[in-house]
C-alpha cells in the first residue's frame, strides 16, 4: 500500500470517528430515577465527572511546510548551465553567507550583460538630469523631453532587474566564468536539483523558520471547533500549535488547513511529515467508559441525587484510554457518576431486578 492509500484511509477513518462530536444530545424529556437503596446488595462506586474544555480527535498526517508567500525566491536573470550549491537541502544559512556558484558560458554574457546596462544607465541618467534643468527653464521641446524620460526609465528598469541579482554576488571570476552568490537572508535553503535553469527560473528559495507551520488536509466535519493540533511523540509544552487559517473550498471530503507557525521547541524540519491529534473546543466531560449504558436507544449514564439516581441522557464524543468524553442536556461537572452494577442498576429499570 502506497503513502497515498495510507493517508487516505487514516484520514477517512478519522472522519468516520468525528461524526460522534456532531450529534445532538436527545432532552431529559422525563427523570428516570432509582432509589439507592434497590441496589444496597450490590457492590456500587462512583466517580466525579470531570469537566474538559477541549477533547482529542484521530490523528491525521501533516506534512511541515513554509507559509504560502512567506519564501523568498532567488531568481535566475539568464539560462544557467551548471549550479554548485554549498549547503544541503534544509540546512539553516545566514545573511550574506556564500550558497551557491553559477558556471558556464552564460555567467561571462551575463557579466558583460550588467556592466552594459550599468554604463547605460549611468549615462541616460545622466542625460535625464542635465535635460530636465533645460526642461524647467523651457529651452526643449515637450517632445523630446517625454523621449528622453521614456529612455531614462527603461534604462533604469533593466538596470535594476540586473541589479538586484548582482547584489547577491560575493565572488566573481570571469577567467572561467563562475559568480557566487550569497544569501538574501537569514532562513533555510531549499533547491531544485535539476542541473540547468532556464532564465526566470528559481535557483533556490530561503524561509525564516517562523515561516514553517503545519500543513495538513482535515476532513470538513473537522473544520467546527478545532482548536489546536498536538504532534505526535513530543511533549504538548513543546509541540502545541494553533490553527491558523482552514481553507474555504472542499476536495471531495477533506479541506486544507495550515497552523501557526512552529515554535522553535517544535524542533521539526521543512518537509518532514509527522502525526498530529486535532483537538476541538467543547463543553465536555470525562467518565469511565463502564459507566455508559443504552436506554431506549440512547447512551446514558446513572447520576447520584440525593438518595437516588437518575438516568441523563448523554452523547459520545471521543474516547480517551478507558473513558469516554462525553457532551450531556446539563452540568456535570463534579457530579458522581455510578461506575459499577450499572447493568443491574439498568436491569431494575426493566423490571428484572437486582443482579
Amino acid at each position: 500500500m502506497n503513502n497515498t492509500k495510507k493517508v487516505l484511509i487514516t484520514s477517512l477513518i478519522a472522519l468516520l470517528f468525528s461524526g460522534w462530536a456532531y450529534a445532538e444530545v436527545p432532552p431529559i424529556e422525563k427523570s428516570i430515577m432509582l432509589a439507592i437503596e434497590d441496589l444496597e446488595q450490590l457492590d456500587i462506586n462512583f466517580q466525579k465527572a470531570k469537566k474538559v474544555t477541549y477533547y482529542p480527535g484521530e490523528y491525521l498526517p501533516a506534512k511541515v511546510s513554509s507559509i504560502p508567500g512567506k519564501t523568498h525566491p532567488l531568481l535566475t536573470p539568464t539560462d544557467i548551465q551548471q549550479v554548485e550549491f554549498l549547503f544541503a537541502q534544509g540546512k539553516r544559512v545566514a545573511k550574506g553567507e556564500a550558497i551557491l556558484v553559477i558556471r558556464g558560458p552564460a555567467v561571462h554574457h551575463l557579466i558583460n550583460e550588467y556592466e552594459g546596462k550599468k554604463t547605460d544607465y549611468l549615462l541616460r541618467k545622466k542625460r535625464y538630469k542635465n535635460n530636465k534643468t533645460l526642461l524647467n527653464k523651457q529651452a526643449i521641446n515637450e517632445s523630446l523631453w517625454i523621449d528622453i524620460s521614456r529612455e531614462y526609465y527603461q534604462a533604469k528598469l533593466e538596470y535594476e532587474h540586473l541589479r538586484h541579482f548582482f547584489t547577491l554576488v560575493i565572488h566573481k571570476n570571469e577567467t572561467s566564468p563562475s559568480l557566487t552568490l550569497s544569501a538574501p537572508i537569514d532562513g533555510i535553503i531549499s533547491y531544485s536539483n535539476k542541473g540547468t535553469f532556464q532564465s526566470g527560473e528559481t535557483l533556490a528559495e530561503f524561509m525564516s523558520p517562523s515561516s514553517l507551520a503545519l500543513n495538513l488536509a482535515l476532513p470538513v466535519s473537522y473544520t467546527d471547533q478545532l482548536a489546536y493540533l498536538q504532534v505526535e511523540n513530543l511533549r504538548p509544552e513543546h509541540c502545541q500549535v494553533e490553527i491558523n487559517r482552514v481553507g474555504g473550498v472542499a476536495k471531495n471530503v477533506f479541506i486544507e488547513a495550515w497552523s501557526k507557525p512552529l515554535p522553535p521547541s517544535c524542533a521539526l524540519k521543512l518537509g518532514q511529515t509527522v502525526r498530529v491529534k486535532p483537538f476541538f473546543s467543547a463543553s465536555a466531560y470525562r467518565i469511565p467508559q463502564q459507566a455508559v449504558f443504552e436506554w431506549q436507544d440512547t447512551n446514558h449514564i446513572w447520576v447520584k441525587n440525593n438518595n437516588s439516581l437518575q438516568a441523563i441522557p448523554v452523547q459520545l464524543i471521543s474516547t480517551e484510554k478507558n473513558h469516554y468524553l462525553i457532551s450531556a442536556p446539563t452540568e456535570l461537572s463534579e457530579q458522581e457518576v455510578l461506575t459499577s452494577s450499572v447493568s443491574a442498576a439498568q436491569g431494575i429499570l426493566l423490571g428484572l431486578g437486582a443482579e
